[in-house]
């Protein structure tokens, strides 16, 4: 009985919005979708959605007259039956020539965004079982969905790179090496028609450099989102076959990389030459039970990470520079985890996540240990100076010493702020070892807010007034401080500095008047965690 009313009210709501001028609204409409989406199998609705197929067919036949809240809503739905392969048949058999030319029109300039993502949403659902892929593919319909030149917002510039990344993996699985050539080759088209040898001899202006960005900038984010597997990336299969050997330039690349000039679009080219690098690695020699990798396997890799951040910092894009060594240690993080490189020279186990977390703090180690560009007598910060030194190889220190220079040209408040909300980022991409370090720096930009103490020296009332920026930075530094020490093991064997945050917190709390709500919060929760952790 509760199924046949809960039908008869969804045949009511299919007739209701089909009349001419209805609008549904929004909040309800996501609920009801919402309601489809997560019932169990136990739930009386699910009993109801095998009939749903024969009523949204119906509903379709006269979508375009309906108010485009409707649309959503009946492409929305339609996103959610798709799903089961069964479904979406029963659809397409009734109203195959309607879907059709429904998806015709996703490269219509003039399409609302928001009808734009449900459609995506359908193109995602569809790709997950053989008989929409095989229709997505047969129809060409990939081509509408994965056209670039659309202008496009940010949710769907998102669904469309989820898209064409299940896509070609799912292509991959079935074996499709003919059809990924295709699609490859479709999306790489921007790339191969650039003219090299114009590129090189004429100086690019503003005009030129906006029209390659635009046409770039889409191409590189589908090229990533479909290299960034980290599950499929150490063993040789079809798609990165293709995109290493086939289809992509990476002679392009640089010289694209050498021309452009906006920040945004030379950080993803920076990543892109990177990842292709470490893709050839593990094509050349795919992970094995009984693989051992040596630091020459990835002297290309090094080289590459060298010459780019010499490149960012001669044309003093620091800011680049420092996005581009957090960067690469996410992707080293996701695609290598723990992997230590054996030292043939020196016999011992190399850890390159280190080296590479190393260029992240040097801006940190700068600001505490450099006041007007005169180097700061403190024992401790020198030690732990020498710590970093001492787990960097020859081309990591090069690097330190170039980004250290650079960066003492340059506000160093600005860039603190910028460092440290990246390291937001590493949540979940460090082990204790790495958390350790990165606290220890932390704690010495903290300790230079102590109003109580610089060595033995009382500060002065006057310089508690801090300007604003100093306070965000104090903020973003108290934040991240509290996630190391509630998801690592910072401990004082490894950090012997978290023996003195309890009492820098207090000095700061007790004795700066500027504190906002945040930070005073922080700080008790921190104080809360030495008591419930046990901390000395």
């Amino acid at each position: 009985m509760e199924c046949a009313q809960m039908l008869n009210k969804i045949k009511i709501l299919l007739h209701k919005i089909a009349q001419p001028g209805y609008t549904m609204d929004n909040h309800y409409a996501d609920s009801l979708i919402n309601k489809f989406i997560n019932c169990p199998d136990s739930d009386s609705m699910f009993t109801i959605i095998p009939l749903m197929p024969d009523l949204l067919a119906d509903s379709l036949l006269n979508m375009k007259s309906c108010h485009n809240s409707v649309q959503v809503f009946l492409i929305r739905t339609l996103g959610v039956l798709s799903r089961t392969e069964l479904y979406f048949a029963k659809i397409l058999s009734k109203r195959g020539d309607k879907l059709y030319e429904f998806f015709n029109e996703l490269d219509n300039n003039a399409m609302n965004p928001s009808l734009r993502v449900a459609y995506m949403e359908v193109a995602l659902s569809l790709v997950t079982h053989i008989s929409g892929l095989n229709w997505i593919w047969e129809t060409e319909l990939w081509k509408k969905i994965m056209n670039v030149n659309i202008p496009s917002t940010v949710f769907v510039s998102r669904l469309l790179y989820k898209f064409s990344s299940d896509f070609l993996w799912k292509l991959n699985d079935m074996g499709y090496e003919a059809h990924i050539v295709v699609v490859v080759e479709f999306l790489c088209k921007p790339i191969q028609e650039f003219d090299l040898l114009n590129i090189v001899s004429y100086t690019m202006d503003n005009e030129m450099g906006e029209k390659i960005c635009k046409l770039l900038e889409p191409t590189i984010n589908i090229i990533l989102s479909v290299m960034n597997r980290k599950d499929r990336f150490h063993k040789p299969n079809l798609i990165l076959n293709v995109i290493l050997n086939d289809c992509f330039s990476l002679t392009k690349a640089y010289v694209i990389y050498e021309k452009i000039r906006r920040d945004d679009l030379t950080l993803l080219l920076s990543k892109l030459i990177f990842y292709l690098t470490l893709l050839r690695v593990f094509q050349t020699k795919p992970t094995g039970p009984e693989i051992i990798y040596y630091e020459d396997d990835f002297r290309e890799l090094k080289i590459v990470h060298c010459n780019i951040l010499q490149h960012l910092l001669q044309k003093k894009k620091v800011t680049v520079a420092i996005d581009f060594c957090y960067m690469c240690n996410v992707v080293w993080s996701n695609v290598c985890g723990d992997l230590q490189l054996n030292d043939e020279s020196k016999g011992r186990k190399v850890e390159a996540h280190n080296q590479m977390l190393i260029l992240c703090l040097v801006p940190l180690v700068v600001h505490v240990h450099y006041n007007d560009g005169r180097c700061i007598a403190d024992e401790s910060i020198e030690d732990f100076v020498c710590l970093l030194l001492n787990k960097s190889c020859e081309h990591i220190i090069r690097m330190a010493y170039m980004l250290r220079d650079t960066i003492m040209e340059m506000d160093t408040l600005m860039l603190i702020r910028q460092c440290i909300r990246r390291l937001t980022c590493f949540k979940g991409h460090l082990k204790d070892e790495q958390a350790n370090i990165v606290f220890r720096a932390l704690f010495f930009v903290l300790r230079s807010y102590d109003p109580t103490q610089i060595g033995e020296c009382i500060k002065s009332s006057e310089d508690f007034a801090e300007s604003e920026q100093k306070v965000i930075v104090m903020t973003y530094v108290m934040d991240t401080v509290l996630s190391l020490l509630k998801n690592y093991n910072i401990n004082w064997k490894e950090s012997l500095e978290v023996i003195c945050l309890n009492t820098l917190i207090h000095n700061i709390l007790m004795k700066r008047s500027n504190l906002s709500c945040k930070v005073i919060v922080i700080i008790i929760l921190i104080r809360f965690l030495f008591i419930v952790l046990d901390f000395p």
